[in-house]
């Protein structure tokens, strides 16, 4: 199941881990995806992946989360797993 399908639905600790267990399964398969294929430089990579380094992937989750009106001030699952997809697609 893809993690866009998964996100809204994670509402305890084991939902999360099988979201990010989804989140991890799209990533390597948009990189698999890449070395067959590779995408065009302008656009984003396999699968919707713009932020494929770390260092990305981290910068999008806190420019979401600095920018999110949809980010809580109490901690929950749902939360953290918005974040972390947030980290596969914003810019």
């Amino acid at each position: 199941m893809e993690p866009e399908d998964l996100v809204d639905g994670v509402d305890s600790k084991q939902a999360f881990l099988h979201f990010l267990e989804a989140l991890l399964h799209d990533k390597q398969a948009s990189s698999a995806q890449e070395v067959e294929s590779p995408s065009s430089p302008y656009g984003p990579a396999a699968k919707g992946w713009e932020n494929t380094s770390i260092e990305a992937f981290l910068a999008a989750i806190l420019a979401w989360a600095e920018s999110s009106d949809r980010l809580a001030e109490e901690p929950s699952w749902p939360a953290f797993a918005r974040m972390f997809l947030a980290g596969k697609y914003y810019e």
